[in-house]
């Protein structure tokens, strides 16, 4: 109360007109004598209020009173100090699990980009594969995605024979629509090859015929100098004509040791009757086969007998399978003279001159005519004879 009427005495005395309050001009002091008096009632008011506070204080009711806020308000704080602690702990949870969440998705989106990544290798290397295997150019009178490529490949036991088919089968995995046929030159199948096949991936048959003793090459003598897998391809022919007679398909000799470009065997699914291309290093040459003009063969290129009805090598044509059904005769001649083999087989079916040329008109060489090197044993055999041999148990 004082405090406000010591402001009020101010205020008049501040705005007053009355020439007998000189001391004031708007909000300054112009004597000593008004500040003294400023002072005093600013004591006074001061003063007032403790004594005010003093009294409220030790009057029972002002102690009782504070006394009880003081207790509310400290039997408040626990609750409210325990939940915001709660609070507290659940927002470090959902900081915790924020962050988990956060190092997972990171994780996942690199897995996502790298996903992304191989399919596009994937799918770039599933269009390079395609533009490799696209059929032949020129008339297809067969719809190539319904025809079956049958593969004749006669075996013999070696050193290398697990090695040729291996690399063999590994092309064959490209090819679609695909049966290989693959006969030993044994009487029995034998446990290595019957191994082999049940898990190459093929769709396949597995069967054995032995080449008579009088025909077989003896130790140190000439690959050439008789006839090699003569029995064996015409078992395979048998059981062709036998089990798929009625199936569009075309039948195809593959030596396991030959070199194949993936192409030929789309282009071969267009055979007609039979289809012919050359063959690379083969003859003596760099390459051998039919020499072809606006989809004719009009000759034969070829060093060594070229008068042969035929001058081309076994792995240089394929035959549709409806023409060896038609012709039952249609077999390899065993007692053919060299180089006459295929003469033998393709001379029942059409004139050389009727054959169907691939390979872009005979001008690309698609097959190899490559062979195994005859792994040296020198070592082998001398361990051996020392009774340390190589371990048999390992199959290679």
């Amino acid at each position: 109360m004082l405090n406000k009427l010591s402001a009020r005495a101010v205020g008049k005395a501040r705005f007053s007109k009355s020439p007998d309050n000189k001391c004031f001009s708007g909000f300054s002091m112009k004597s000593k004598g008004c500040q003294r008096f400023v002072c005093v009632v600013a004591f006074i008011g001061w003063a007032t209020t403790s004594l005010i506070l003093v009294a409220v204080w030790q009057s029972p009711f002002g102690v009782e009173k504070c006394l009880s806020m003081s207790r509310r308000a400290a039997s408040a704080l626990p609750p409210v100090q325990q939940e915001c602690n709660r609070m507290k702990e659940q927002l470090n949870v959902l900081q915790q699990k924020h962050y988990k969440l956060s190092v997972e998705a990171s994780q996942k989106q690199k897995l996502v980009e790298q996903l992304r990544r191989e399919v596009g290798k994937l799918e770039a290397e599933n269009s390079r594969i395609k533009s490799l295997v696209q059929p032949a150019k020129g008339v297809n009178a067969v719809d190539g995605s319904a025809v079956t490529v049958y593969a004749v490949t006669p075996t013999y036991a070696r050193y290398t024979q697990k090695a040729d088919l291996t690399r063999l089968a590994q092309t064959f995995l490209h090819v679609r629509n695909f049966h290989w046929i693959l006969v030993e030159d044994s009487k029995t199948k034998t446990p290595l090859v019957t191994r082999f096949l049940k898990r190459c991936g093929l769709n396949y048959t597995h069967l054995a015929v032995p080449t008579p003793q009088q025909r077989k090459l003896r130790e140190n003598e000439p690959r050439w100098h008789k006839a090699r897998g003569v029995e064996q391809r015409n078992l395979a022919i048998d059981w062709v004509v036998k089990n798929r007679a009625t199936r569009a398909g075309v039948v195809y000799f593959a030596d396991d040791d030959n070199t194949y470009d993936l192409r030929i065997f789309e282009q071969m699914r267009s055979t007609r009757r039979v289809s012919v291309w050359p063959v690379g290093l083969t003859g003596g040459l760099r390459f051998e086969g039919p020499v072809c003009s606006n989809g004719k063969v009009t000759g034969w290129h070829t060093a060594w007998h070229p008068e042969r009805p035929f001058p081309l090598d076994m792995a240089g044509f394929a035959i549709n399978l409806k023409e060896l059904v038609k012709n039952p005769a249609t077999r390899i001649d065993p007692m053919a003279a060299r180089g006459y083999l295929e003469s033998s087989l393709l001379q029942h079916i059409l004139q050389r001159h009727e054959a169907q040329p691939l390979a872009n008109d005979c001008t690309e060489v698609l097959v190899w005519h490559t062979r195994t090197e005859v792994p040296k044993m020198k070592d082998e055999n001398r361990l051996q004879q020392m009774g340390k041999a190589s371990d048999p148990r390992i199959e290679t």
